[in-house]
């Protein structure tokens, strides 16, 4: 992975964090001619991602500010996102382990319905992607209080101690539909993290089992087979994604 610093960037604030972090697998270059495939870069004042082998696509950040993005968190109709049904009617949850935060929509989402976020996610890159995106949704009036509920982790959240009330899980999978193409900006992520094959889906789904918890979420595509592992108990459904729902045993 590369970080492409400008001749204005010798003060950077990300390229300070990668220091701070010791990052060594994040290599600073100044020219894109030392650049093969998916590298980090300051676009718009933000943390971005982009990818040598498609120019064309700008570069990308978790932005949580969007307008409609806000909206969706900071107004009524967070209760009716797929999540809030997902842990289940009347519940009375307050702490919540999300094993694999990538971007961090979905953890945006269960803080703004209250819930105390453990967010973990142990790829270097988006890691650093996702913290700058909550650093600057932090200083917005609408969004403090959401983003002050979730606490991110850099590394593996099979190392995370303690029990929780719900546990999340949502590996990256490909699309059902293997006609569909992938959205352009997606495909840079997909160069830098691993869709675990069917065997080893099944292996890491046995160490999350293990967990203590009250209840776990399992993203999952609508139409693959539900684990035969652990106390499944039902799916709630959408129109492209489904959650099942594990009790403990």
């Amino acid at each position: 992975m590369f970080f492409l610093k400008s001749s204005e960037q010798n003060h950077s604030t990300h390229l300070q964090v990668i220091k701070d972090l010791n990052f060594n697998n994040i290599k600073v270059v100044e020219s894109l001619d030392q650049i093969n495939g998916v590298y980090l870069l300051e676009y718009n004042n933000m943390l971005s991602i982009a990818d040598v082998d498609n120019p064309k696509v700008l570069p990308i950040a978790v932005n949580f500010l969007k307008p409609n993005f806000k909206k969706r968190l900071t107004g009524s109709q967070v209760r009716s996102e797929l999540l809030n049904k997902a842990l289940g009617k009347k519940h009375n949850y307050k702490t919540l382990l999300d094993a694999t935060a990538g971007m961090g929509v979905d953890c945006m989402i269960f803080a703004a319905l209250g819930l105390k976020v453990q967010a973990y996610e142990k790829s270097e890159a988006i890691y650093l992607l996702l913290r700058d995106g909550l650093d600057r949704a932090r200083n917005d009036d609408r969004l403090s209080e959401i983003i002050n509920r979730v606490n991110l982790n850099f590394g593996n959240s099979l190392n995370h101690k303690g029990e929780v009330d719900v546990l999340y899980l949502d590996f990256m999978f490909n699309k059902a539909d293997k006609k569909a193409k992938s959205k352009k900006d997606m495909e840079a992520f997909k160069k830098i993290t691993n869709i675990p094959s069917d065997e080893e889906l099944l292996e890491e789904f046995k160490s999350y089992i293990g967990f203590k918890f009250k209840r776990l979420v399992f993203k999952r595509p609508l139409k693959a087979e539900v684990l035969k592992v652990g106390h499944f108990s039902h799916s709630v459904e959408g129109k492209a994604i489904r959650y099942d729902i594990y009790l403990p045993s």
